[in-house]
C-alpha cells in the first residue's frame, strides 16, 4: 500500500450526540498512541484531521474510525484508557490473532480501532511518505 504525501481528506467531521462523553474518550485513546488535541472550543474539539463537534442525537456521524499504533504494546494501553472513558467492548474487542489491532465503540456507538501496520515504509519512492497518516475511516 502506498501512502502519498499529498492529502487525500483535508478533514473527517464527526457529529456526537454528547461531546463531552466524546472528547473524554478521543482524548484517552489519543493520549495513549502518544497524540493530543490540538483545537478545543464550547462546541468542538479537534485532533489534526479529525474535527469533532455536538449535535442532536439524530444529527450525529455513523463512522468508523482506525487509528495507527507505533507499536503492539500501545494496543492494551488503549483498550483500557478507551473503556475507562466511556467507550464499550466492541465484538471484535479482542486483540487479532497478530496482536497488531483492536477494536473499542465510542460513546456514539462508533466503531474506533487501533492497529499497527506492519508494512514497511516506501520512503525511497518519490511523491510517498516514509510515515502515515495517524488515522483512516472506513464505511
Amino acid at each position: 500500500m502506498h501512502y502519498h504525501n499529498a492529502r487525500l481528506l483535508e478533514q473527517v467531521h464527526v457529529v456526537v450526540a454528547d461531546l463531552a462523553a466524546s472528547k473524554r474518550f478521543y482524548q484517552a485513546i489519543l493520549h495513549e498512541l502518544g497524540r493530543t488535541l490540538s483545537a478545543e472550543g464550547a462546541d468542538y474539539f479537534r485532533a489534526d484531521e479529525l474535527l469533532v463537534t455536538g449535535g442532536q442525537p439524530e444529527q450525529r456521524s455513523h463512522v468508523h474510525l482506525v487509528f495507527r499504533a507505533a507499536s503492539p504494546q500501545l494496543l492494551t494501553g488503549f483498550v483500557a484508557a478507551g473503556l475507562a472513558a466511556g467507550g464499550r467492548p466492541a465484538p471484535s474487542l479482542a486483540l487479532g490473532d497478530d496482536s497488531k489491532r483492536c477494536t473499542l465503540l465510542d460513546p456514539d456507538g462508533n466503531p474506533v480501532h487501533a492497529v499497527v501496520d506492519a508494512t514497511p515504509a516506501s520512503g525511497d519512492k518519490p511523491g510517498l511518505l516514509e510515515h502515515k497518516a495517524p488515522f483512516t475511516v472506513c464505511e
